[in-house]
Protein backbone atom coordinates (compact mmCIF):
# COMPACT_ATOMS: atom_id res chain seq x y z
CA UNK A 1 0.00 0.00 0.00
CA UNK A 2 1.18 3.58 -0.65
CA UNK A 3 2.67 5.89 1.90
CA UNK A 4 1.62 9.40 2.76
CA UNK A 5 4.07 12.18 2.21
CA UNK A 6 3.86 15.79 3.35
CA UNK A 7 4.34 18.23 0.50
CA UNK A 8 4.85 21.90 1.18
CA UNK A 9 3.08 24.66 -0.67
CA UNK A 10 5.19 27.39 -2.23
CA UNK A 11 3.19 30.25 -3.77
CA UNK A 12 6.14 31.59 -5.78
CA UNK A 13 6.86 28.18 -7.33
CA UNK A 14 3.20 27.89 -8.33
CA UNK A 15 3.27 31.35 -9.96
CA UNK A 16 6.43 30.47 -11.87
CA UNK A 17 4.97 27.14 -13.01
CA UNK A 18 1.82 28.92 -14.20
CA UNK A 19 3.92 31.45 -16.16
CA UNK A 20 5.88 28.61 -17.78
CA UNK A 21 2.62 26.86 -18.68
CA UNK A 22 1.23 30.00 -20.33
CA UNK A 23 4.47 30.44 -22.31
CA UNK A 24 4.88 26.80 -23.35
CA UNK A 25 1.22 26.33 -24.31
CA UNK A 26 1.05 29.78 -25.95
CA UNK A 27 -2.05 30.56 -23.90
CA UNK A 28 -3.40 34.10 -23.72
CA UNK A 29 -2.83 35.86 -20.42
CA UNK A 30 -6.58 36.11 -19.78
CA UNK A 31 -6.66 32.29 -19.69
CA UNK A 32 -6.24 32.52 -15.91
CA UNK A 33 -9.35 34.68 -15.50
CA UNK A 34 -11.65 32.06 -16.97
CA UNK A 35 -14.12 30.32 -14.71
CA UNK A 36 -12.75 26.88 -15.63
CA UNK A 37 -9.17 27.92 -14.86
CA UNK A 38 -10.11 29.35 -11.50
CA UNK A 39 -12.07 26.17 -10.65
CA UNK A 40 -9.05 24.05 -11.58
CA UNK A 41 -6.60 26.19 -9.58
CA UNK A 42 -8.89 26.09 -6.56
CA UNK A 43 -9.27 22.29 -6.82
CA UNK A 44 -5.50 21.82 -7.04
CA UNK A 45 -4.61 24.31 -4.28
CA UNK A 46 -7.27 26.47 -2.62
CA UNK A 47 -4.61 28.90 -1.33
CA UNK A 48 -3.33 29.64 -4.85
CA UNK A 49 -4.92 32.87 -6.02
CA UNK A 50 -4.06 34.58 -9.29
CA UNK A 51 -5.84 37.90 -9.15
CA UNK A 52 -5.57 38.88 -12.82
CA UNK A 53 -4.01 38.37 -16.22
CA UNK A 54 -1.72 41.31 -15.46
CA UNK A 55 -0.04 39.33 -12.68
CA UNK A 56 0.54 36.42 -15.05
CA UNK A 57 1.87 38.82 -17.68
CA UNK A 58 4.34 40.25 -15.13
CA UNK A 59 5.41 36.74 -14.10
CA UNK A 60 6.00 35.78 -17.75
CA UNK A 61 7.99 38.96 -18.34
CA UNK A 62 10.04 38.32 -15.19
CA UNK A 63 10.78 34.79 -16.39
CA UNK A 64 11.80 36.14 -19.81
CA UNK A 65 14.14 38.74 -18.26
CA UNK A 66 15.75 36.13 -15.98
CA UNK A 67 16.28 33.75 -18.91
CA UNK A 68 17.68 36.58 -21.04
CA UNK A 69 20.19 37.53 -18.31
CA UNK A 70 21.23 33.90 -17.84
CA UNK A 71 21.71 33.46 -21.58
CA UNK A 72 23.74 36.68 -21.89
CA UNK A 73 25.98 35.58 -19.04
CA UNK A 74 26.45 32.16 -20.62
CA UNK A 75 27.21 33.58 -24.07
CA UNK A 76 29.57 36.32 -22.92
CA UNK A 77 32.80 35.92 -24.90
CA UNK A 78 31.39 33.14 -27.08
CA UNK A 79 31.05 33.06 -30.84
CA UNK A 80 27.66 31.93 -32.10
CA UNK A 81 26.36 30.09 -35.09
CA UNK A 82 22.75 30.97 -35.86
CA UNK A 83 20.35 28.83 -37.86
CA UNK A 84 16.83 29.55 -39.01
CA UNK A 85 14.37 26.70 -39.39
CA UNK A 86 11.04 27.35 -41.04
CA UNK A 87 8.10 25.01 -40.65
CA UNK A 88 5.56 25.76 -43.34
CA UNK A 89 3.50 22.59 -43.10
CA UNK A 90 2.43 23.24 -39.52
CA UNK A 91 1.11 26.78 -38.96
CA UNK A 92 4.15 28.62 -40.43
CA UNK A 93 6.59 28.74 -37.53
CA UNK A 94 10.13 30.09 -37.62
CA UNK A 95 12.84 29.11 -35.15
CA UNK A 96 16.13 30.89 -34.59
CA UNK A 97 18.57 28.53 -32.92
CA UNK A 98 21.91 29.56 -31.44
CA UNK A 99 24.81 27.10 -31.30
CA UNK A 100 28.08 27.64 -29.49
CA UNK A 101 31.02 25.68 -28.11
CA UNK A 102 32.09 26.48 -24.57
CA UNK A 103 35.64 26.65 -23.21
CA UNK A 104 35.56 22.91 -22.47
CA UNK A 105 34.57 22.07 -26.08
CA UNK A 106 30.98 21.13 -25.27
CA UNK A 107 28.39 21.95 -27.95
CA UNK A 108 25.34 23.86 -26.72
CA UNK A 109 22.18 24.97 -28.45
CA UNK A 110 19.43 27.32 -27.43
CA UNK A 111 16.18 28.20 -29.18
CA UNK A 112 16.35 31.97 -29.27
CA UNK A 113 13.19 32.90 -31.13
CA UNK A 114 10.01 30.99 -31.88
CA UNK A 115 7.64 32.97 -34.08
CA UNK A 116 4.43 32.24 -35.93
CA UNK A 117 4.25 34.26 -39.14
CA UNK A 118 1.77 34.88 -41.98
CA UNK A 119 1.70 32.74 -45.13
CA UNK A 120 2.59 35.75 -47.29
CA UNK A 121 6.00 35.90 -45.58
CA UNK A 122 6.69 32.32 -46.61
CA UNK A 123 5.99 33.12 -50.25
CA UNK A 124 8.27 36.17 -50.12
CA UNK A 125 11.01 34.19 -48.37
CA UNK A 126 10.82 31.39 -50.95
CA UNK A 127 11.16 33.97 -53.76
CA UNK A 128 14.17 35.51 -52.04
CA UNK A 129 15.84 32.13 -51.51
CA UNK A 130 15.33 31.21 -55.16
CA UNK A 131 17.08 34.42 -56.18
CA UNK A 132 19.98 33.85 -53.77
CA UNK A 133 20.53 30.17 -54.50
Amino acid sequence: MGTLKVIGYNYDECKQALAKMVIIDESPFNFVEGQGSRLFFWAMQPRFDISSRFNVMRDCLKLYIEEKKRLRTTLRGQQLCLTIDIWTLIKNYMFLTSYWIDHEWNLHKKFSIFVKFPVIWVRQLVKLLKIIF
